[in-house]
């Protein structure tokens, strides 16, 4: 048992304990990496996708496709449930990537292709252009489709560097799941 004045010590010290680990991090799995790991699982999937089908992607789906027109109850949760597919499409997206390689790369050409894609959606449901429910969820479906696969992609990544450094795999876990 730590007495309060060692507790005390520890939360004094912990800025410096957090950067040692980050140093560990970073020395151990590079950078670049970390910062790929960042931008994918803590940017884009935790707060553009809320962590799969909210964020600011997800959020204002149903807004979006009411203010296009009537859209009962029913036919709201089956544009739902197609603009969330790529989520159930998972493993299907990591055979395609890992059977059809793109000039040698199986991951970056893939996430770089639909990123683009994404973008586009989202420049066609920001700017307004005219849209009907069934084009708004095509759009969301392609700005989900982004998420799914840069999250399956950096996931496969993340697996083989764990098999490199199993002794700091704890800590990567921590880092991604943080």
């Amino acid at each position: 048992k730590m007495s309060l004045g060692e507790r005390c010590t520890y939360m004094a010290h912990a800025p410096w304990h957090f950067a040692a680990w980050l140093k560990m991090l970073s020395d151990t799995f590079g950078l670049k990496f970390l910062l790929s790991l960042t931008i994918v699982q803590h940017v884009v999937k935790g707060f553009l996708a809320g962590g799969g089908s909210q964020g600011w992607i997800g959020g204002p789906q149903s807004y979006l496709i009411k203010s296009i027109g009537t859209v009962s109850a029913s036919r709201m949760q089956t544009l739902r449930a197609v603009s969330t597919a790529p989520w159930s499409l998972k493993s299907l997206m990591g055979m395609v990537s890992d059977l059809f390689p793109i000039m040698g790369w199986n991951k970056s050409p893939y996430m770089l292709g639909a990123t683009i894609c994404s973008l586009v959606a989202m420049t066609v449901v920001c700017f307004g252009w005219p849209l009907s429910a069934n084009t708004a969820t095509g759009m969301m479906f392609f700005m989900y489709f982004q998420v799914a696969l840069s999250d399956l992609l950096t996931e496969a990544k993340y697996a083989e560097k764990l098999k490199q450094h199993p002794k700091e795999g704890p800590a990567l876990m921590s880092y991604v799941w943080g």
